[in-house]
């Protein structure tokens, strides 16, 4: 079945686009222990956020959808892709390397700076200081030391806390919905 609506194929060409980008910021900002949680917010709307947007908003033009639904839609796919990243970004710290199927840790291996161990650096100096001097030939116990203090930091629980705060934006957008199926299929 062919789309025949170009704000689709717009929207698909600007996301591929700004996917992209997205990628080179994250990898720009590799062992950048100055970025800012305003950065990583930006860093995560242009990956995962982008692209759960962009299938929610996708699939509201493809069903002939008003403006107002299509970016209702468009928003609700923005804030739950918002909050699975930042949820994704904790699990690499309290899940297990089997759960996983990767290291635990492994973003903070691979020089990603994610919202826990940003939170962590506003308030712990000295946890600062360790991120501050890793590099990607750092030895694995300086990255597994910071690996632990963020387990048992309460960083992971206010990342956490951000992300409740984009999926209760969502839900409440699909909350505003009146009754009828399609706000039963949002909800279940």
């Amino acid at each position: 079945m062919a789309v025949k609506d170009n704000r689709v194929h717009q929207l698909i060409s600007e996301s591929i686009v700004d996917v992209c980008r997205g990628e080179l910021f994250q990898f720009q900002d590799q062992f950048n222990s100055q970025q800012t949680i305003i950065n990583y917010l930006r860093r995560i709307n242009r990956k995962t956020a982008l692209l759960i947007q962009l299938s929610t908003e996708v699939g509201a033009i493809t069903s002939q959808s008003d403006k107002e639904t299509v970016r209702k839609l468009k928003m609700i796919g923005h804030y739950i892709g918002m909050s699975f990243q930042i949820i994704d970004d904790v699990l690499d710290f309290t899940s297990t390397e089997k759960k996983l199927g990767k290291p635990v840790g492994s973003d903070l291996l691979n020089g990603h700076i994610t919202l826990p161990i940003l939170l962590e650096m506003r308030k712990n100096p000295d946890f600062k200081l360790k991120i501050e001097q890793l590099r990607r030939d750092s030895e694995r116990k300086e990255f597994e030391e910071c690996i632990q203090i963020i387990r048992k930091s309460d960083s992971i629980d206010e990342a956490k806390a951000v992300s409740s705060k984009y999926l209760s934006k969502a839900l409440n957008l699909i909350l505003s919905y009146q009754n009828g199926h399609p706000k039963s299929l949002l909800l279940s």
